[in-house]
């Protein structure tokens, strides 16, 4: 191999690398988006709970 088939070999595999971690950024993103919904309805809960229970006492 001559040194132009090198070259383009190494770039095509830093572009590969390149997109790999902008999807995995992507998916850390979605996921941490993910469960602040999770901790946001796990509250929701507890206040529900809570509610209930107030409720029952009278």
């Amino acid at each position: 191999m001559n040194k132009i088939t090198w070259q383009q070999m190494r770039q095509q595999l830093e572009q590969q690398q390149e997109r790999m971690r902008q999807q995995q950024e992507l998916k850390r993103q979605q996921l941490g988006q993910q469960l602040e919904l999770v901790q946001v309805q796990e509250q929701q809960l507890l206040f529900c709970r809570k509610r209930t229970k107030q409720q029952q006492r009278r």
